[in-house]
């Protein structure tokens, strides 16, 4: 079973999942304007640090205020991305103490008042679009008018839908924007960021839809005609800030986008070759030194980046945007590991058992039992495929493991980076999701080594749980300020917070 769709499933059976959030049925009563005032706001900004560095296009809480302030007609979609970002803000740092907890109160009730209206008439409108994007990664629950049935009824997949759907009447879509790499150079700098972070809204929104299922939910087909959408724009950010200076934020956003579609590209390439062994053992290798290409594109590109902001926020930006791509692209290596050797087991399981069909998709419990495949294909080399699987099994692995520890290191090291002060806040979906299926991919392989192959674990393997373990405890101090108190990952589990979710897992 996918990750993903395991990870939904448990929560949706978890009536613990959000059952603390506040509930109104009453509506805001307080004018969030009100609430919030504009020095308070600037104040909560400065927290959201990491929001602005991942989602492309956020505004800042003072804009967003003044723009509740003067609009004739208010925006649904507006007030609730204020509420929502003002709540992450509070519970992302300590800064407010006991007394201010009545803030964060109100604004839940706010985001639970404005999202019963927002989740059945959401307003064509990019908040509308932010908006859902980070209820996915945040609080899916936040909006629901029973705590009873909350964790069943709102899931994150929800409103990933729901930003495809807005974005796609918003014409923000691949293919959908008109972004033409002849109008950029002339481009101010503000009118650049405006189309280049309208572009990657869309492209968020586009690239979590594909893998809404798994990454292996989707035929050939498919994943051509979405690659086929997203080139264009790859092409157009990559000329962007090889010849025009760009913020380093803009940079990781662009190579953020570069990183998924690598990821599909490289699915749909397995898919594609997956019954030939030599051409697929060529097909990773060439995926990982091109995975590894981008790695030094990035730095060079972050190297000539340019700020608006001060010389050390400047370096500060671009050091935590080089460790974080590097993390990314070695995280799409070690995904591709995984899924091409998934389908060299399953192949030496078809080629075994005589139900050899090279047109057919893998189906899920063909991923059941590993183990044995692994060992057959170890020890059966009587023909030309087992003795390329074979090589191929050398090559990637071998060292499969081994990679994946080396990026739960890498996690470690981005886990210890502070923003402007802020400690950090990893995105749910892209960053967290993969220390979960990285550390269970380490467990199994231990289990194949003792059920089907030597007998015994890896000689490395206590390093292995600890390092899976200090992942645990950095999934925990992340989500640590969500509870009362700021200490109880099970209080903001109650809390419907997701990163907490993902640390329960992690611990399990």
């Amino acid at each position: 079973m996918e990750f993903q769709n395991f990870f939904a499933s448990a929560l949706g059976k978890d009536r613990i999942f959000g059952a603390t959030i506040p509930r109104s049925t009453l509506g805001c009563v307080t004018p969030l304007p009100e609430l919030v005032s504009q020095e308070l706001a600037s104040g909560l900004d400065n927290d959201l640090a990491w929001y602005k560095l991942y989602v492309p296009g956020l505004p800042g809480l003072v804009g967003l205020r003044h723009r509740l302030t003067s609009d004739d007609e208010l925006n649904i979609g507006t007030n609730l991305l204020f509420a929502l970002l003002c709540l992450i803000s509070c519970e992302t740092t300590h800064k407010l103490d006991q007394r201010n907890q009545a803030l964060k109160l109100n604004l839940q009730l706010a985001v639970s008042s404005y999202g019963q209206e927002f989740i059945y008439s959401p307003p064509t409108h990019r908040d509308s679009v932010l908006v859902c994007l980070l209820l996915a990664d945040y609080r899916p629950t936040a909006v629901g008018i029973s705590q009873h049935f909350a964790h069943r009824a709102i899931k994150s997949t929800l409103y990933l839908n729901l930003a495809f759907k807005v974005a796609e009447k918003l014409e923000m879509l691949p293919s959908q924007v008109n972004l033409s790499f002849a109008d950029i150079p002339a481009m101010s700098n503000e009118e650049f960021e405006h189309h280049i972070t309208n572009s990657l809204m869309g492209m968020k929104a586009f690239s979590q839809d594909i893998i809404l299922d798994g990454l292996l939910s989707r035929p050939v087909r498919l994943l051509q005609e979405a690659l086929d959408r997203m080139a264009p724009h790859l092409h157009v950010y990559q000329h962007a800030f090889q010849y025009r200076p760009c913020s380093p934020r803009i940079i990781l956003q662009i190579q953020w986008a570069t990183a998924s579609y690598m990821l599909l590209d490289g699915l749909k390439a397995i898919k594609q070759i997956w019954t030939n062994p030599e051409r697929l053992y060529h097909a990773v290798d060439e995926i990982e030194q091109q995975c590894l290409e981008q790695i030094r594109l990035c730095d060079w590109a972050l190297s000539n980046a340019t700020t608006t902001t001060t010389a050390s926020i400047a370096r500060e930006e671009s050091s935590t945007a080089r460790t974080l791509l590097k993390y990314r692209f070695h995280a799409v290596i070690g995904r591709i590991y995984g899924i091409a050797l998934l389908h060299i087991m399953v192949l030496r399981s078809r080629t075994s058992s005589g139900s050899f069909s090279e047109a057919s998709e893998i189906k899920p419990k063909e991923a059941n039992q590993l183990g044995a495949k692994l060992s057959d294909a170890m020890s059966n080399i009587s023909d030309d495929v087992g003795l390329q699987i074979v090589t191929f099994l050398s090559r990637f692995g071998h060292p499969f493991p081994d990679r994946l520890l080396a990026v739960l290191g890498m996690f470690i090291e981005c886990t210890d980076i502070k923003l402007d002060g802020v400690p950090f806040w990893a995105p749910f979906r892209d960053v967290v999701l993969d220390v979960l299926v990285f550390s269970r991919s380490i467990a199994e392989n231990n289990s194949i080594n003792v059920k089907s192959l030597y007998g015994k674990l890896k000689e490395n393997a206590g390093q292995q749980a600890s390092v899976i373990e200090e992942c645990a405890k950095r999934l925990g101090n992340m989500v640590a300020s969500c509870g009362p108190g700021g200490s109880s990952i099970e209080a903001a589990f109650a809390g419907g917070c997701v990163f907490a979710a993902s640390t329960k897992n992690g611990q399990a």
